[in-house]
């Protein structure tokens, strides 16, 4: 037993195995939709929109009305119409989960909008002809916040759309310079409901259905995708077993040792009682 405890407490530091645990919790993460065959993206809103896309999805005839983020990029000496222009009659959406945080500030209108809006932007830190760098690092700060945190009243919406579908019905939004589809993605067809996460039990049992039936012709289509897909979760799911694993040996020898402090705590009372019990006895003996 206590070769055992040394042996678990040799198990790798808790930071170290916590480290290993995320990092296969990522692995399994970008794995699962590439052996399913999805692609998983966002779409930054207000809480409020979400609700009638999860009912009726992401309408391509929505796309550019200035309901959602495209209409709080307006302001002087900028035309918006431009913007609006390259997804009018088209969804949007982005692979890139802290650009859909970004669009949650200027759909929800946030005070931090106001601060991270491009043209604005620009014009306070050129303010005066030369760049300030207190300005600079100021915008750098609340483009980092505007990243990492989403805005008040906003809500991010996840879609799972088969991969296919996304490669072949989707174009880098040019609004966004057409620099990558994974940065800012547009289509002019709908994504239904049924893809997007959150719309239903009942919603999400046919995108299942459907995945299983389309996956023999996603895997011949695109056996590279699949199989990184598959040493991801595996890899990942190794490390992350392999982590929880080591956790709780550290726990088990943590547990042995304490265990066994107690049972020889418990030893040196029950010997010093057994001697203490026998001087009084001797002691006792002696006054009679």
């Amino acid at each position: 037993m206590a070769d055992d405890a040394v042996r678990d407490d040799r198990a790798p530091s808790i930071p170290w195995n916590l480290l290993t645990g995320y990092a296969g919790y990522r692995g399994v993460r970008a794995g699962l939709p590439r052996l399913a065959g999805t692609q998983t993206l966002y779409h930054g809103t207000t809480a409020d929109a979400s609700k009638k896309i999860l009912e009726q999805g992401l309408l391509a005839a929505a796309g550019g009305a200035g309901h959602g983020a495209t209409a709080g990029l307006g302001g002087p000496g900028y035309d918006p119409s431009e913007i609006l222009k390259s997804v009018r009659d088209k969804v949007h959406v982005t692979a890139t989960k802290p650009i859909a945080r970004f669009h949650t500030h200027f759909a929800a209108r946030t005070p931090l909008a106001e601060k991270i809006h491009p043209i604005k932007a620009v014009g306070r830190v050129l303010e005066g002809g030369k760049p300030s760098g207190k300005k600079v690092l100021a915008l750098l700060l609340d483009q980092i916040k505007s990243h990492t945190l989403s805005a008040k009243g906003g809500r991010i919406l996840g879609i799972d759309l088969p991969y296919e579908r996304f490669e072949t019905g989707f174009v880098a939004d040019p609004g966004f310079g057409g620099i990558s589809k994974a940065i800012a993605a547009v289509s002019p067809h709908d994504i239904e409901s049924r893809y997007i996460r959150g719309s239903g039990v009942k919603q999400r049992l046919s995108l299942l259905k459907e995945l299983l039936r389309g996956l023999p012709r996603y895997v011949k289509r695109y056996p590279g995708r699949f199989s990184t897909g598959a040493g991801l979760a595996a890899g990942g799911g190794y490390l992350a077993y392999n982590a929880a694993r080591n956790l709780g040996r550290r726990a088990t020898a943590k547990k042995k040792r304490a265990t066994t402090a107690v049972a020889k705590q418990a030893s040196y009372v029950s010997s010093y009682a057994y001697q203490l019990g026998r001087v009084v006895r001797v002691v006792i003996g002696g006054v009679k």
